[in-house]
Formats: structure tokens, sequence, C-alpha cells
């Protein structure tokens, strides 16, 4: 039974790291057209435009309604991952770098 519990429990930290590379690398993705805008209008879009979204592959783990927050200051993508215990991960714009904590 152990070693049976190992595979399955392996398949899922490859599926949900797999999960997770496709969701960053679609939030990824957006940094041009949000860099454009700022440079363009000063500040940050406070919400994407919804053609950036447009004829794309929206992974599971990606909210499409909130996973952008914006400000003229700044900008963030967040999601979840149910499947692992420090779910949230969240790229912080000004370091151009990801988090991962947990959300509770």
């Amino acid at each position: 039974m152990v070693p049976v519990f190992g595979v399955l429990f392996t398949c899922n930290l490859w599926n949900s790291e797999a999960e997770e590379a496709e969701a960053k690398a679609f939030c990824e993705s957006l940094i041009p057209q949000i860099e454009t805008i700022k440079h363009s209008t000063g500040k940050f879009p406070e919400k994407l435009d919804p053609s950036w979204l447009k004829d794309k592959t929206i992974p599971r783990l990606i909210n499409p309604r909130d996973f952008y927050v914006g400000d003229e200051r700044y900008y963030s993508f967040h999601f979840l991952n149910p499947d692992r215990l420090e779910n949230l991960f969240c790229f912080e714009a000004e370091q151009h770098v990801w988090l991962n904590g947990d959300s509770d």
C-alpha cells in the first residue's frame, strides 16, 4: 500500500507542478502588454483588457475573473492550487518573482 501511495503522490505533485508552471507562464505572457500600458500612460492598468485573453487557453488554475490586481504603481498576478498545502502563488511585479504560501 505504501509504494502505491508514493507513486500516486509523486504523480499528483508532478501534475501540480506542471499546472503551476502553465499558470505562471500564462500570467507572464501578459507582462509585455501591461508594461506597454505603463509606458504610454504612466501607470499600470487597474484591469486587464479582455481582448488580451481572447483566443488564449486559460489554464485550470487561473480564475479569469480574479487573477490580476493593478494600481498606478504596481501590479500582481495570483492563483490558487488546491492540490497543495502552500496553495497560494503570487507574482510580485517589482522584483519579478513568484511567491508561494498558504492562503489560510
